[in-house]
């Protein structure tokens, strides 16, 4: 859930959709810096090859898209 803000900072999400935990508020202003699209609304968001989260209670759905990415 943590993970997106780096993926942020390092240019990975560039020209991505993604989510992750808001708890400070400050994800939507990150990801507009990023050049990434902040889907606030949504648990998982997989773009390509990355898998972005939104916190532990989409713990069993990433599980789950991840599996679908693997296969």
């Amino acid at each position: 859930c943590a993970a997106p803000r780096n993926l942020l900072s390092w240019g990975l999400l560039k020209n991505r959709r993604m989510t992750g935990h808001n708890g400070d508020g400050q994800l939507p202003t990150l990801a507009l810096e990023g050049e990434a699209e902040f889907m606030k609304d949504r648990e998982v968001v997989v773009d390509g090859l990355i898998l972005t989260a939104n916190g532990p209670e989409a713990s069993e759905l990433s599980a789950l898209e991840f599996m679908k990415m693997l296969y």
